[in-house]
């Protein structure tokens, strides 16, 4: 069975935590992340194994934060994965 796979958004949080600017976003497939960041003049692409690696990789020197703008319906995140608020907890700051 085929599943669609889950959009979602990184955001990046200034420093002072006075506000917010996009970074990028992508999609979470069961297997595999795509990932497109739209922050620097360049943009970048990166295919990953799951949004969270998103954060490690690009995350080391940016207070970065993932947005699912669409809540899983049923919790247990993508094909086994961790719910959004596992996933948020692995987060840097998170």
């Amino acid at each position: 069975m085929v599943e669609a796979p889950r959009l979602f958004a990184v955001y990046e949080v200034a420093p002072d935590r006075s506000d917010v600017v996009a970074f990028g976003w992508g999609l979470a497939f069961a297997t595999r992340t795509f990932f497109v960041g739209c922050r620097d003049a360049r943009p970048t692409y990166a295919s990953l194994g799951s949004p969270a690696a998103v954060l490690r990789l690009f995350g080391r020197r940016r207070d970065l934060r993932l947005h699912w703008p669409v809540p899983d319906p049923d919790r247990a995140g993508l094909a086994g994965w961790p719910a959004d608020e596992e996933l948020a907890a692995a987060m840097p700051g998170g």
